[in-house]
This record gives C-alpha cells, sequence and structure tokens, in this order.
C-alpha cells in the first residue's frame, strides 16, 4: 500500500509526512497543518514512510513513537540514513516521554504529547522549520563560499594589493593586522579604491574565510527596505493573512563575515540594531521580541570626508563612528602612489587579456609615461577601465599607448 496524499497544494510550503497507525490522528493532523500552510502526505506504517522519504522531498517527519510492524526509533534511524536533513518530531504518550527524550538524542528534533494540541503543534512545527531553512541557507552559502574560495581570483589574495610604494606596504601591514581581528573594521578611502575587494581581502585571508561573507550596499538600497532585509522580521497577521517570518542578512552571516558598503547611509533605526550586533552578539527581527545569536565581523567601508560629515550632522550614530574608528584601513589614493603604476598596469593587462583571450605579455613604456600625467580622480575603477578599453583595442602582445584611444584628462 503506497503513502496517501494530502494536501498537496501550495507548492512553495514545505512539506510534512505524518506517520501514525490510526487513521483518525492522521486525518486531523493533515487538516490542521494544512490549514497552517504546509503541505502534506500521509503513512500509516514505518514501510510507507520510507517509501515516502525515497520518492519525495519530505521536509518534516511527524511520527508516532509506537506502531505495529516498527517503531518510530527504527524509522529515526533508517530516514537518517536515507536524508539526514529530514527533521524528525516524535508524537508520544506520556508514559513514553522517556524513549521520546533518547530519540531527541539520535537526532530527533522535539516530541509532541499525545492528544496533540494544535497551538502547541503549530508553534513548534514553525520554529523547526524555520531553523530548518536558516540552516540550509547557511549551508547553501557556506558551500559558495568554499565553491568561491576554491577558485579565487589573484585579486583576493592578500598578494593582490600589488605596489613598492610605502603607501602601498603601509597598507599591506593594516590589512594584516586585522585579517584576525573579529572586531568590526572599517575601510576609507576615496571613491574608485577597491575598498570592497580590501573587505574580501580580509574575509577570505581570515580564520573564517570558509564561513559566510554577506555582502550589503547601503546607499544601493532604499532605506525603508534596510531594517527587512538585514534583520528580518517575525512571522505576523496582515489582514487575516498570516505571513511568514524571514530571517535577515546579519543572521545568515552567524559566524561569517558581512560587508557593509557606504555603512554610513545605513539607515537610522538599523544603526541602533547594528549596535546591539557590535555590543551583544545578538539581533532581534522586525516587529519580534526574540533575539538570534550573530557572531558576525562587520566590515564596513565608506568614503572617508562623507562619513565625517555624516557623523557631523547626526546621520550616522556617533558611538558606531567611535566603536568603528579603533580598527581603521585607510586606503590611499592612486594619485599618490604612482610609483605603483608599472605593476598595476601590468597586472591588470594580464589579467584582462586572459579573461577576454587575448595574451598581454608587456605594456610599452610610453604607457606608464603618459598614464603618469593623470590624476585619477575615479582612482583604481578608473585605470581599470581605461586598461579594459586598450586591452580589448589591442592585437598585440605588448600594450601600447595608441590601444588607449579614448584617454582623456577628466
Amino acid at each position: 500500500m503506497s503513502t496517501i496524499p494530502a494536501n498537496v497544494s501550495g507548492e512553495s510550503r514545505e512539506l510534512i509526512l505524518i506517520v501514525d497507525d490510526e487513521l483518525r490522528i492522521r486525518d486531523s493532523l493533515s487538516l490542521a497543518l494544512n490549514s497552517f500552510g504546509y503541505r502534506t502526505i500521509v503513512a500509516s506504517n514505518v514501510d510507507q514512510a520510507i517509501d515516502a522519504v525515497r520518492r519525495t522531498n519530505v521536509d518534516l517527519l511527524l511520527t508516532d513513537l509506537n506502531m505495529p510492524g516498527g517503531t518510530g526509533l527504527d524509522l529515526l534511524n533508517q530516514v537518517k540514513k536515507e536524508d539526514p536533513t529530514v527533521s524528525v518530531v516524535m508524537m508520544t504518550a506520556f508514559g513514553s516521554i522517556e524513549t521520546a527524550v533518547s530519540a531527541m538524542k539520535e537526532g530527533a528534533e522535539d516530541y509532541l504529547l499525545k492528544p496533540v494540541e494544535l497551538d502547541t503543534l503549530e508553534i513548534l512545527v514553525t520554529k523547526i522549520l524555520e531553523k530548518r531553512h536558516l540552516r540550509k541557507e547557511n549551508q547553501r552559502l557556506s558551500a559558495e563560499n568554499r565553491a568561491l574560495k576554491e577558485n579565487l581570483d589573484v585579486r583576493y589574495h592578500l598578494a593582490s594589493m600589488l605596489g613598492a610604494s610605502p603607501q602601498v606596504q603601509e597598507l599591506q601591514k593594516s590589512i594584516k593586522l586585522y585579517l584576525k581581528v573579529r572586531t568590526p573594521v572599517l575601510i576609507l578611502g576615496e571613491p574608485g579604491s577597491q575598498l570592497s575587494e580590501i573587505a574580501q581581502i580580509l574575509h577570505y585571508n581570515s580564520p573564517w574565510s570558509s564561513n559566510s561573507l554577506i555582502q550589503f550596499n547601503c546607499s544601493m538600497v532604499p532605506g525603508e527596505f534596510h531594517e527587512p532585509q538585514l534583520f528580518g522580521s517575525e512571522e505576523r497577521m496582515e489582514s487575516g493573512v498570516r505571513i511568514r517570518g524571514t530571517s535577515g542578512l546579519v543572521e545568515k552571516a552567524h559566524f561569517g563575515s558581512m560587508i557593509l558598503s557606504d555603512i554610513d547611509h545605513i539607515e537610522k533605526r538599523c544603526q541602533g540594531m547594528l549596535s546591539r550586533v557590535f555590543n551583544q552578539k545578538k539581533t532581534q527581527r522586525s516587529g519580534g521580541t526574540h533575539f538570534y545569536e550573530a557572531d558576525v565581523r562587520i566590515i564596513g567601508t565608506a568614503h572617508e570626508k562623507e562619513i565625517e560629515m555624516r557623523v557631523r550632522k547626526n546621520k550616522f550614530r556617533w558611538d558606531l563612528w567611535e566603536f568603528m574608528s579603533d580598527n581603521v584601513i585607510v586606503v590611499p589614493p592612486l594619485r599618490t602612489r604612482k610609483e605603483d603604476l608599472p605593476i598595476l598596469v601590468l597586472a591588470e593587462a594580464k589579467r584582462l587579456g586572459n579573461f577576454y583571450g587575448k595574451q598581454i605579455q608587456s605594456v610599452h613604456p610610453q604607457v606608464i609615461e603618459e598614464l603618469s600625467k593623470r590624476s585619477f580622480p575615479g582612482n583604481y575603477r578608473e585605470l581599470e577601465a581605461l586598461i579594459e578599453t586598450a586591452v580589448l583595442s589591442s592585437q598585440q602582445p605588448v600594450l601600447s599607448w595608441n590601444d588607449f584611444k579614448t584617454v582623456s584628462e577628466n
């Protein structure tokens, strides 16, 4: 006999498998969970349940502890072999609590006492599936970061801060100093100065490089979206409709790093919430009272003159500025270290040449001579754009000044 499908509408919601030898209990639990917005399938014994786990993507298994032909413990052990990611909740009579607790030691998430109270059921299922969702998201982000780390471009290695000038040597020292610092770090520099790249270097060369890296641009995202995106929102009712709670980016970055580009543009209320993350390593979702762990290394970037101006105008909290200004990396503008141009231009020309399928082997001295005359208000981004244009134009292994057709002093 195959498993009996119950309500499978709402494909975006989680799928719960109910296992009980009593039809009345299966039906009542299925109806209740459907009313909460979840999809359900049912099974009356261990064999049917295992078959369902093999054929479908079950998110949560809700099983009776004592059934003829196999116990909930038997089912737990088999399910964990088939799919270790499935969450399991045991249902048990009062006299079997000790066995249910033992099941939790074997991998069950929790247990429910029979007869099951529907309010208790909804709270427990919501909590477990939210934890499962967050766990899967963290695993996905960690997997992405592992893949990125294996294929990291050379520009995210510590050695990618190329140059022999005193300014670059000082920059490299600062980066090394803060690689293992868990407290917030602030990276200051002019627009186009590779602030985000340096923030990524800090993460990828740190002890937490295999953990999540989340990036958020505070000036690109409208202020009204900062709180829900960064801190999430608790489940709520709107016009009689249940709106599912969401975890924020800060939660997802737990044990990892978070880059807040243009941190001085973060919305004012969020600044207070960020202060709690700094001081208590906890976060709270919008509209909620529960605190979530948030052991996150915050790496902020900002333009030095702008953040100081925003602090003076009370647009960026003084306490945040004071807290972050203890660990500052100042990135020198390109115009102050033109002796680094030969190394920078050749390295960027080779990188872009490889990207576009062109073998750039060297750079003509005239290129360095002409580029040295520029003030580079756009800093490294400007240099990168100029070299990209030249590489696309070049037909030779030596990058010449003739390849820089659009170069002009701004």
